[in-house]
């Protein structure tokens, strides 16, 4: 009771739900900096939702809901409308570089002189939507050279390069790599 009465006096209102992950609250106020971080010494982090008419709570709520495991993942809040819309912004840089280094494991593992090329190769391919006259124009490769590197890193990775959850997998995963490979480098 004491928890509940300590976040309905920080945000001005009385509509405030203790969970099973934190609390809810909707208010009136603003939660600018200084509130947050209040809240924050407190041990808390927060999802921040948009302003929004009693008509847009459900949709209101769906959106902070979203972000909840991430913020959990980061241990830093965030503002739902500072996120990036994306499949990437929702994934959140921890998440996205966990996916990385799992689904490109064999290839981020190899020595920078051949991951670096692979990696190039992969990104210019599934940039050009699988199209090998595209992709060696972009890389400056013949599309033989980039049919044998394709098909070397379906080998590595142990995977269908045909199917379309895959590449969509592994085009998301390599949105995260700079960070691997940074590290994986001692940069």
């Amino acid at each position: 009771m004491r928890e509940l009465l300590q976040w309905r006096r920080l945000f001005d209102t009385k509509l405030v739900e203790v969970t099973e992950y934190g609390f809810a609250a909707i208010t009136r106020l603003k939660v600018d900096d200084a509130l947050l971080a209040d809240v924050e010494k407190l041990g808390w982090r927060l999802v921040i939702g948009d302003p929004t008419e009693l008509t847009g709570l459900a949709t209101a709520h769906q959106r902070v809901t979203s972000l909840r495991s991430r913020v959990q993942s980061s241990g830093k809040s965030a503002r739902v409308d500072e996120v990036t819309w994306s499949v990437t912004g929702l994934l959140g840089r921890e998440a996205g570089s966990m996916l990385a280094a799992r689904l490109l494991e064999p290839v981020l593992a190899l020595e920078p002189e051949r991951r670096d090329p692979l990696l190039a190769v992969l990104r210019g391919w599934l940039g050009e939507n699988g199209s090998w006259d595209a992709s060696a124009k972009l890389l400056g490769l013949h599309r033989n050279s980039v049919r044998r590197q394709i098909g070397l890193l379906a080998e590595l990775l142990d995977t269908d390069l045909n199917q379309a959850q895959v590449r969509a997998e592994l085009w998301i995963a390599l949105q995260y790599t700079d960070e691997l490979v940074g590290r994986g480098d001692g940069a």
